[in-house]
């Protein structure tokens, strides 16, 4: 009987495999987005940041600026993210669009990863923090 479970159950668990392997890619690609997109924000801000710096801005007032700045993007996108749950209602089975548990562990996630994409790119910016 052992076997005959196995047998049913190879596509469900190749499914699952593969959902999960997309996942996990999905949130590499975010990540690489938000890292991106913040390299660029802070490579448009070099000369101010400069100027700011010329001025006596400590290395930490830049972490702070940039910081903030991912911040502020982060709430705005994730403040939006009600608004967008009903598209995504047909894709989920056996999740609740509003699952609470989901919804906060995926921002808890994306504002994690979009601090650390500040962090490295304000590094970069003022290497003495």
């Amino acid at each position: 009987m052992d076997e005959r479970v196995v047998d049913a159950m190879w596509r469900t668990r190749i499914g699952a495999w593969l959902l999960s392997a997309f996942a996990a890619l999905a949130v590499l690609v975010t990540a690489i987005g938000k890292f991106g997109g913040m390299a660029q924000a802070v490579a448009q801000r070099t000369a101010e940041i400069g100027i700011r710096m010329a001025l006596g801005a400590q290395a930490r007032d830049v972490l702070k600026l940039v910081l903030r700045s991912a911040a502020i993007v982060t709430a705005a996108g994730l403040s939006s993210a009600p608004v967008r749950r009903g598209c995504l209602a047909a894709l989920l089975c056996g999740v609740e669009p509003g699952d609470p548990a989901t919804f906060v562990s995926v921002a808890v996630l994306l504002g994690v990863i979009a601090l650390v994409a500040g962090y490295i790119t304000s590094r970069r910016a003022a290497p003495h923090a």
